[in-house]
């Protein structure tokens, strides 16, 4: 046996657009990243390590040099022949304080708290690559209604409303033969609920669907994900890269596994407070916000909120004459601020007066803060005090 070497199988890349390109893995700061005991006993057994990088993690298995050949071969020192299947986990560190609010959570869904995000990686047949073009690919993202212990009860309400006796099935990913199946569950009288207990120890952990019938009527479905180590932890979301043949986990095969999460998007409105209003003076003057891309045409368009560039009718701040403005579409967080945004006065005929410059961005931690505007709507709030406003 020739020297022993460590080889990469892979990387785990994690990245943000939140950030600039040059900064994009620094969302790795805000993260902590550790591994199932399951995953920990996959790497001590197959002689792997597994190294923190700025970009995420990198697994490594170890190797050696086998030069009986007329060309040295690297072989791995212990060979798995079985798929392979790495979780990690995902939590947000306690020192972090903006990760939610700038981060879509759930492109394109629903992400509400008790949640868990599985960024999923089967890895299919790949064909080897030039020895210069490596092979990646992108984690795909799904939501988790709950992370489970192998016992547990699942409580819930149905829809469509019900009151008769419930059918309740446990089935395993990938499966349609439930592992468990329960008749009879009784409704709770005083609040409408059902309750039943899952027994899964004697099943792996991993992804589970609950479903419940009514006869032939679904009223309940959750997907939850089983393991009592972390159920007990706060894990935001959880990454797993599945190997059906061995044989591309000993070529390096994808190189990178990644996943970039998504900048968090959201109206901005803008709260222009005036101190002092000459009487009369919003008949014949207007205010405007606007992105001055010159010589561009503008990124985003701004609407004012009640009547055309005045104060409005219902909204004052601190007693004072407000003029609202929002963003006609959601603005993407970003941490390089949008230097563009200009108020002016409009005045009659075709004079303007420029009245500030450099509007503020939204700050992150005003995200949904809403203080003033409709109930159950999103806006990140912006406000501006003027201290009048007169003819030029």
């Amino acid at each position: 046996m020739g020297a022993t070497v460590y080889n990469k199988a892979f990387e785990l890349e994690l990245s943000h657009l939140f950030y600039t390109e040059a900064n994009k893995y620094r969302v790795n700061q805000q993260l902590d990243l550790f591994t199932t005991s399951a995953t920990q006993e996959l790497i001590r057994s197959g002689r792997m390590r597994m190294v923190r990088t700025a970009q995420g993690a990198a697994i490594f298995y170890q190797a050696f040099v086998d030069s009986s050949t007329p060309v040295p071969v690297i072989k791995p020192l212990i060979e798995l022949t079985q798929p392979i299947e790495f979780v990690f986990a995902l939590s947000i560190k306690s020192s972090d304080t903006y990760f939610l609010n700038t981060t879509d959570v759930n492109p394109g869904g629903s992400y509400s708290s008790g949640n868990v995000i599985l960024l999923d990686g089967a890895i299919p047949p790949l064909a080897p690559p030039p020895a210069t073009t490596p092979v990646d690919i992108t984690l795909t993202h799904s939501l988790i209604n709950k992370l489970r212990p192998h016992v547990f009860t699942e409580t819930f309400v149905p829809s469509p409303i019900t009151a008769a006796p419930l059918e309740v099935k446990v089935f395993a990913e990938g499966s349609a033969v439930p592992v468990i199946t329960i008749t009879g569950v009784a409704v709770n009288d005083a609040t409408g609920t059902y309750s039943v207990e899952i027994d899964l120890n004697d099943y792996s952990s991993g992804i589970y669907t609950i479903e419940a019938k009514d006869g032939a009527t679904l009223v309940h479905s959750a997907k939850v994900y089983v393991d009592r180590e972390l159920s007990v932890q706060s894990v935001f979301a959880i990454v797993r890269l599945r190997y059906s043949d061995p044989e591309y986990f000993y070529k390096g095969l994808p190189d990178a596994v990644k996943y970039v999460f998504t900048a968090r998007e959201v109206e901005w409105r803008y709260y222009v407070a005036i101190k002092s209003v000459p009487a009369g003076f919003f008949t014949n003057h207007t205010l405007e916000l606007y992105d001055d891309n010159t010589p561009n045409p503008p990124v985003y368009t701004f609407s004012p909120l009640d009547g055309g560039g005045v104060p409005s009718s219902t909204v004052k701040i601190n007693g004072m004459d407000t003029v609202i403005f929002t963003s006609d579409t959601p603005i993407a967080f970003s941490e390089v601020a949008i230097p563009r945004f200009k108020l002016k006065q409009n005045n009659p005929g075709p004079a303007t007066k420029p009245l500030l410059s450099f509007l503020p961005n939204a700050a992150v931690s005003g995200v949904d803060s809403n203080q003033v505007g409709t109930p159950g709507e999103s806006f990140a709030e912006i406000f501006l005090f003027l201290d009048q406003v007169s003819d030029p």
